[in-house]
């Protein structure tokens, strides 16, 4: 049945835009489909490299809570623990350091933005966590190596 879903969902991009596909994707609760440039890894599955319970609970408070209000101090006191002893015990389990992580999830959400919807930089800075677009756009080009703008993310042409 999702194969169906998917098939779709690959018309409607085809015959319309990638842009209307993820609206129908997001109408219908279900993930868009990755374009075949797109990295199958996936930093959400990512989370479970590990097997320490604590750790997986607080890439899920960071996964869940974008918002720049959202910092270590909250995290630490989540999960009941020293912002000191989180991020020793977060960089031991995962090799990573929680801002790390917090960035790539950041990126990740971002381009799925990019990709999918009509957003301006600074609304999707916003909804990515991001205190400005200039931050974003500075996090975003220390990972791809050139600014959002100047990426092209649609594998299509618009018409």
């Amino acid at each position: 049945m999702t194969c169906g879903i998917d098939m779709a969902l690959a018309l409607v991009e085809k015959w319309s835009n990638p842009l209307v596909s993820a609206e129908i994707a997001q109408e219908m609760v279900i993930n868009i489909r990755r374009a075949d440039t797109q990295n199958q890894k996936n930093t959400f599955l990512d989370f479970k490299n590990h097997f320490n319970a604590e750790v997986y609970k607080a890439q899920q408070l960071l996964a869940n809570n974008l918002q720049s209000s959202y910092t270590l101090k909250n995290l630490a006191a989540d999960l009941n623990r020293s912002e000191r002893q989180i991020s020793r015990l977060f960089k031991s389990h995962t090799g990573e350091t929680i801002q790390q992580l917090r960035d790539k999830i950041r990126l990740d959400h971002g381009e799925n933005l990019l990709r999918n919807t009509r957003l301006t930089i600074k609304e999707i800075a916003n909804q990515c966590g991001y205190l400005s677009p200039r931050q974003f756009s500075r996090v975003w080009k220390a990972r791809y190596g050139e600014a959002p703008k100047k990426m092209n993310l649609f594998s299509q042409k618009f018409e």
